[in-house]
């Protein structure tokens, strides 16, 4: 044991906080219920407000923030004219410049036209040319992988070909321009579709990646492209110790950490959650946890699509759980990642050493011959693990 002299401020002891939550790697129920009859959503967050709105099955269009942990129904399904229409697999956006979400295409029956809804009016209106020069002659696709550019204000689609079938295209949607244009990947990417979910921004490399999919000849893949908004081109990419193949699975993006979560997807061997680690290319995977499934964590969820916090984790919030035909999860599940062990307290200071407390998260020591005006001072005895301090 250690016997040692702190010398504190008082102020700068009530302005010292505890040390956060170390712990890591693993799932938390927080509730709620979405519509039941919803289905497949496929998360989104706008500019409005801030929460992440999706769009189901049943047309419905619900918000989640994950602030308050509160979940709220904006358009329930033909409540006006012009719909959606139902359906799934549909391609599901923000427009950070307009200020709407866009709803196309589909598996099923989403309608002929493309749409918008106004999270202000909370009304449907169609899309046509005159919103963005060459959208009515697209080509259609359902399961789509789609994500936002807010560096190029751009909208990304890459799914395959009309009526879904595996294929190479590649839709952009111009947002300060409104403008629509269509690419196609090269040669060497497997023609590939049902990548709903799996196409994410990365802020950091200011490129798109996508992840698997299905190709022509039905393999489930587990490759990974990115995509340059600016030269339109996709690269490959090649990481350590990859996933199984998958599709329809649930990805997120932390822009925080620079981390990339999977989880779940047709082709998902267990309930792991893999992480890729963007700065190195190397994939983490860390196991399902123990305990029962849907009382400890969600249960293995395909189709739907995932959220990023930086409060609440990784979350999902809907899908089809494995194993049941047609049964969807209605709760959301958040899942928080550790990095590491936490470092060991700091040792006591010597005798004539002075703890400040500058942020939650520093402490620094300071030599002094003398305590200051105003100092409290305690004796304390202990070790990295334990300290009992007594005021004199």
């Amino acid at each position: 044991m250690k016997r040692s002299t702190f010398v504190f401020s008082t102020l700068l002891v009530l302005m010292a906080l505890p040390p956060g939550d170390a712990r890591g790697n693993e799932w938390s129920n927080r509730g709620g219920m979405l519509n039941p009859g919803g289905g497949w959503f496929d998360w989104v967050q706008n500019t409005v407000d801030g929460r992440h709105c999706a769009l189901g099955y049943g047309g419905s269009l619900q918000c989640y923030d994950p602030g308050t942990n509160t979940l709220e129904t904006v358009y329930v399904n033909a409540s006006q004219t012009p719909d959606p229409q139902n359906g799934d697999l549909q391609i599901f956006g923000w427009d950070h410049v307009n200020q709407e979400y866009l709803a196309m295409d589909g598996g099923r029956t989403i309608g002929p036209n493309p749409m918008a809804f106004s999270m202000i009016t909370r009304t449907w209106r169609i899309l046509t040319n005159a919103d963005f020069d060459g959208i009515e002659a697209r080509t259609k696709s359902g399961g789509a992988g789609s994500a936002t550019s807010p560096d190029h204000d751009l909208f990304v689609v890459f799914a395959g070909s009309h009526t879904g079938y595996p294929g190479r295209k590649t839709l952009v949607l111009d947002f300060r321009n409104r403008t629509y244009r269509e690419v196609n990947a090269p040669a060497s990417m497997p023609a590939r579709n049902r990548t709903q979910g799996q196409l994410l921004y990365i802020s950091s490399l200011r490129r798109f990646l996508l992840f698997g999919g299905v190709s022509s000849d039905y393999k489930i893949l587990n490759d990974l492209w990115l995509f340059d908004p600016v030269t339109m081109a996709w690269t490959s990419v090649t990481a350590q110790d990859p996933p199984s193949g998958r599709y329809f699975s649930q990805m997120a993006y932390d822009s925080i950490n620079d981390l990339v979560y999977l989880y779940g997807g047709h082709g998902a061997v267990d309930g792991s959650v893999s992480v890729l680690h963007i700065g190195t290319w190397a994939w983490e995977h860390i196991p399902e946890p123990p305990g029962t499934v849907l009382v400890d964590y969600p249960g293995i969820r395909r189709v739907g699509a995932a959220i990023f916090d930086p409060g609440a984790g990784f979350c999902s919030g809907s899908g089809v759980l494995a194993g049941t035909d047609w049964v969807r999860s209605a709760q959301i599940w958040c899942w928080t990642h550790a990095f590491g062990d936490p470092p060991d307290p700091p040792e006591p200071p010597p005798p004539g050493w002075v703890l400040t407390i500058s942020t939650p998260d520093r402490v620094r020591f300071e030599f002094l011959q003398e305590p200051p005006t105003g100092a409290v001072v305690y004796d304390c005895i202990g070790d990295a693990t334990v300290i009992d301090c007594q005021k004199r």
